[in-house]
């Protein structure tokens, strides 16, 4: 009799070892879980580009204003550079106002102006802060709550020399350099 009872007492000490050390373990998964440690979503911020491009830390506010830094490294020069951010995967769906109306400054910030110039040399980078983000054809309407994901597309247009653009001399090139996932902060 005694001999069984030792084991049973054993097999008791076992399961309550390691009971002790599986609640220990489950208690420390749902304070990770609560902390949204496991959770992906909440950590989308992603710009990824093609080759020859480079797009750093994205940033979009609530107004839909996007701030990054672009570069380029193509081994080209880019005149009369202009830019988009759009949700659309391609120009059709880009309001005809988008790009003309986004060209960059000597700065890397936007304006509202049409203005021919605007160059962006191979191997540098350019700060574009407060661009705005285009959902479906529309303006940002600045109503995106916090911590939603905005999905989208960083366009470029431009031209191989300093020439004002034309159809026929000096023709606009546009490319689509890089795909945006962004969460609104």
């Amino acid at each position: 009799m005694a001999a069984s009872m030792m084991r049973a007492q054993s097999a008791l000490e076992y399961l309550m070892t390691y009971g002790w050390a599986i609640l220990i373990i489950g208690v420390v998964l749902g304070a990770l879980f609560s902390l949204n440690i496991f959770n992906a979503g909440g950590l989308v911020t992603a710009c990824i580009t093609i080759p020859g491009y480079e797009c750093q830390q994205p940033i979009l506010n609530t107004g839909g204003l996007l701030t990054f830094t672009l570069g380029q490294s193509t081994g080209t020069t880019f005149y009369n550079a202009q830019m988009a951010c759009a949700s659309t995967s391609n120009t059709l769906g880009l309001p005809s106002n988008v790009m003309a109306f986004n060209s960059l400054s000597a700065t890397g910030a936007p304006y509202n102006s049409l203005i021919y110039g605007n160059t962006i040399y191979s191997g540098t980078t350019v700060p574009i802060s407060s661009w705005p983000c285009y959902s479906g054809g529309l303006p940002p309407t600045g109503t995106s709550p916090i911590g939603t994901v905005y999905s989208g597309y960083i366009w470029l247009n431009y031209t191989l020399n300093s020439s004002p653009p034309s159809n026929t001399n000096n023709p606009y090139y546009s490319v689509k350099i890089a795909t945006l996932a962004v969460k609104v902060s």
